[in-house]
């Protein structure tokens, strides 16, 4: 119904997985994401007991690793000189919970619906995961769907009237997300101090603007 659209590789592979700590033991509690030459650790609070973490590399697609056992003593590896929980959060990981995955979105697409049939999510505007908005634009999707289908006269009225809503911020999202991959894994010593530098210097306000932007919704 709708024509193949080919996929653009972000340039990052990630392994994901969730540690599992004992009760009451103590590991931070606190998200944080950690940038180095080419790659990236986030963590991320479940609940008193697990924590959510993703690793992305600088790397060509199609990798693979021997087995998960493997990936673990790498990632441990990697990350143990960058303080606080990392390696110990990685080290308290299953090892059947790590997964990993090359970080694709797709080119835009002409349009998101057909007949009486619309795309929403990533469906429509695949994103990488860069910008945590995959899940949330197609809730928003769905926000303004409905709202279309209420206030428009005919259902093809409606489904222009929500692509129109929806894309300029969908696409947004999905070149912000791609462009922050690539900045956020560069690996060349001195393009990685420029930034960081840059990012240091950057006042609150332009961050705050930004986030304002994210999550306002249209009238």
């Amino acid at each position: 119904m709708f024509s193949e659209v080919p996929l653009r590789y972000g340039g990052e592979t990630c392994w994901r997985g969730v540690a599992e700590f004992a009760a009451g033991e103590e590991w931070g509690g606190e998200g944080v994401e950690m940038w180095g030459g080419g790659v990236r650790l986030g963590l991320f609070p479940i609940n008193d007991t697990q924590c959510y973490w993703f690793s992305t590399e600088t790397a060509a697609s199609g990798g693979a690793d021997v087995d998960a056992a493997s990936a673990k003593r790498m990632l441990v590896e990697r990350f143990k000189d960058f303080g606080g929980p990392a390696a110990a959060i990685l080290e308290a990981t299953p090892e059947e919970s790590i997964i990993r995955r090359d970080l694709f979105d797709f080119v835009p697409i002409d349009k998101w619906y057909k007949g009486h049939i619309a795309l929403v999510g990533d469906a429509a505007h695949a994103t990488t995961p860069n910008m945590g908005q995959g899940g949330c634009q197609a809730v928003e999707d769905a926000w303004a769907l409905q709202l279309c289908v209420q206030r428009e006269a005919t259902l093809s009225q409606a489904l222009e009237a929500y692509e129109q809503m929806r894309r300029p911020k969908a696409m947004m999202v999905v070149n912000n997300s791609y462009s922050f991959g690539k900045v956020a894994q560069l690996r060349n010593p001195l393009l990685c101090w420029l930034r960081n530098i840059f990012l240091r210097m950057t006042p609150k306000s332009v961050y705050l603007k930004q986030i304002k932007t994210l999550y306002s919704l249209p009238s």
